[in-house]
């Protein structure tokens, strides 16, 4: 579970998909399913539906900063937080 601000001016936003691109490789999979959530996140998924093997969320509005709901989010993507 790979998470970035759209407003990062530190980091850029091309090396989290560049970091996800690499994953999804290592695992073989090479499209990945986009979605929009209604906090304007974009979410993208490579894997089984439900439970991906590479996740990509890029928040809206977000510095370089870590984003008080990402622990729970990436919890929940490794199955340690229902």
């Amino acid at each position: 579970s790979i998470w970035h601000g759209l407003a990062d001016q530190v980091v850029d936003s091309a090396n989290a998909h560049l970091l996800a691109e690499q994953w999804s490789g290592v695992h073989g999979i090479e499209h990945g399913s986009a979605s929009l959530l209604a906090d304007g996140s974009q979410v993208t998924t490579w894997g089984e539906s439900g439970r991906p093997n590479v996740e990509l969320c890029m928040r809206p509005g977000l510095p370089h900063a870590w984003p008080a709901d990402a622990t729970a989010g990436i919890a929940r993507f490794w199955g340690v937080l229902d």
